[in-house]
């Protein structure tokens, strides 16, 4: 495995304690057996802070362990090349390179890319450190990925998301697939009170302005971003309760049927409830309406050959 950093990376910056103790759990085999005889802080953290649910749980495969990886534009049974945008602190990677001949994975600081490489020891794995203005990668790929990050309190890639997606076409094959999934700004459960997993704040996707906005969007809006980047505008799938630990995956050939769909779980920061979501979910539902009012978006799109 090669780690490459940018140089202005090369210092690096004081650890946070949560990715102390994220690079420490990555090589513990029972971390969990360890837990009472941590700093006070760090126990804490580990039973109820949001960070490290989100960065520790499994359900975050769910996302995509059910796609086979195999873009028309490969040979049957030819395994994919995959470029990795956003790689968080290795959560999904170790699936891609389950799923993948080589993996090239984005980790915007040198600690996410060492606990990246704790959790991923496949040799067919390259971690770069860096922001996409700063690296140089040449290569081409048959997918990319670029899965947004909630906020959840670390610094990251500061370039914009039609950045990120001009960056992905240059680096994709002809007819190779973007993957990308993000938050709906019109999504129903954060229109009852769910706080913005961006910006912490009640309604905060759906009061920015378009171009503003850290993470949320519509759905026409990903499309025409989609668009503007040099992609189709894509096939559309529904992460739901959202893409961050989504619990099961809709499509246009399945959607959700009435009484599937209840309130959305509090991860962090509490929500307020304006309206009783179940029979809303209903409604959208009977409206035919759950492509525009999903709380996520999971998009497939591919570059023109």
């Amino acid at each position: 495995m090669e780690i490459h950093v940018a140089e202005n990376l090369k210092t690096g910056k004081p650890a946070a304690w949560e990715e102390e103790l994220l690079l420490r759990v990555s090589t513990e085999e029972n971390p969990e057996t360890n837990l009472a005889s941590r700093p006070t802080q760090e126990k804490t953290g580990a039973e109820t802070d949001w960070r490290m649910l989100y960065r520790l749980s499994g359900i975050r495969r769910n996302l995509l362990s059910w796609y086979d990886f195999s873009p028309a534009s490969l040979a049957e049974g030819e395994k994919a090349e995959l470029l990795e945008m956003d790689g968080g602190y290795g959560e999904l990677t170790g699936l891609f390179t389950e799923k993948c001949r080589r993996v090239v994975s984005i980790l915007p600081t040198k600690i996410r890319a060492e606990i990246s490489a704790k959790r991923n020891t496949n040799p067919s794995l390259t971690l770069y450190a860096g922001s996409i203005k700063d690296l140089e990668i040449r290569e081409l790929f048959d997918i990319v990925t670029l899965i947004l990050e909630p906020d959840t309190g670390e610094a990251g890639d500061e370039a914009s998301f039609s950045d990120k997606l001009r960056f992905a076409k240059e680096h994709l094959r002809p007819g190779g697939t973007l993957i990308t999934a993000v938050e709906n700004r019109y999504g129903l459960s954060y229109m009852n009170g769910v706080r913005d997993m961006k910006n912490g704040r009640v309604f905060g996707s759906l009061l920015e302005k378009e171009e503003k906005t850290l993470d949320g969007m519509s759905k026409n809006s990903l499309k025409r971003q989609l668009t503007a980047a040099g992609f189709g505008s894509g096939r559309f799938y529904y992460p739901h309760p959202n893409h961050y630990l989504p619990m099961a995956i809709y499509s246009g050939r399945r959607l959700p049927r009435e009484g599937e769909l209840g309130k959305m779980p509090v991860f962090k920061d509490g929500r307020f409830v304006i309206f009783n979501e179940e029979d809303a979910w209903d409604a959208v539902i009977r409206d035919q309406a759950f492509p525009d009012f999903a709380n996520a978006f999971l998009v497939f799109a591919e570059k023109p050959l």
